[in-house]
């Protein structure tokens, strides 16, 4: 039954877990609670200065970003870390690149300017999608993201054993989902779009993400930086002293972005 294989794989990929949220939220971590006027709400710290606007990845939390936010803060910048569609408490929204992305852009049109955008892991996939669609910033940070969003996908359809016929169907309502064609998330048509400096961080023992898909984001990004960590996984790596200082360098250092 491919068809309902396929629309089964779909919910399946557009619907976090409750239970991985509400253990997730219950970490105790600083931020100041904040609310847009179209309903979404994040965490804020930092009462002044220019605005980087981050966003979490798949059954992730605005406070992952505690670490980086407070060292911005300390430099005089304001850090303001989305939740994502289908992430806070009672919402049931499906969440996936497509409405991480609409996010993006209904919080910087609230905010006005936006000096950079952080993603972890779905969230900087969105990132690159919103800069590439029009989202004007001065710098782009990806942590542990995804080299394109059809690799995710694939992976997910490996795991859950669809054939031919309903990973075909799969990857089609998927598409019909975000809004968005599969290829144009692809790097080689991606990131040569960008034309502000990306730093990608990642760890080389992500096991959720490769990390030759940073790799591959790198090679055909017009300004990059790479950042490679070792044992800090997929989501300890972003608050790891090391790296959050080589993040607010990069977003703070008005040298920050040359190839290297």
């Amino acid at each position: 039954a491919p068809d309902l294989t396929a629309s089964i794989a779909e919910r399946l990929a557009t619907s976090p877990r409750r239970l991985r949220l509400r253990q997730g939220n219950r970490s105790n971590r600083s931020g100041e609670a904040v609310t847009f006027r179209f309903g979404r709400s994040g965490f804020r710290w930092g009462d002044s200065g220019p605005i980087v606007l981050a966003i979490h990845g798949w059954e992730g939390r605005a406070q992952q970003f505690s670490a980086i936010g407070e060292a911005l803060a300390e430099r005089g910048y304001r850090l303001i870390a989305l939740t994502g569609p289908g992430h806070a408490p009672g919402d049931r929204e499906r969440a996936h690149p497509g409405v991480f992305v609409d996010a993006l852009f209904e919080a910087a049109s609230e905010l006005g300017e936006v000096h950079a955008l952080i993603g972890h892991s779905m969230g900087g996939g969105a990132a690159l999608l919103a800069a590439s669609r029009g989202l004007s910033v001065r710098r782009i940070v990806t942590v542990a993201s995804p080299a394109g969003y059809r690799g995710v996908l694939h992976r997910i359809a490996d795991g859950l054993g669809l054939n031919h016929r309903g990973r075909a169907g799969f990857l089609a309502r998927m598409e019909a989902r975000t809004g968005f064609r599969l290829d144009e998330t692809e790097p080689l048509r991606l990131m040569p779009r960008l034309a502000v400096p990306v730093l990608i961080a990642h760890d080389r023992n992500d096991c959720v993400i490769p990390h030759q898909e940073s790799r591959e984001l790198a090679r055909h990004a017009f300004l990059a930086q790479t950042l490679d960590t070792q044992g800090l996984g997929h989501g300890r790596i972003l608050s790891d002293d090391a790296t959050v200082h080589r993040i607010v360098e990069f977003l703070t250092t008005p040298e920050a972005g040359e190839t290297t």
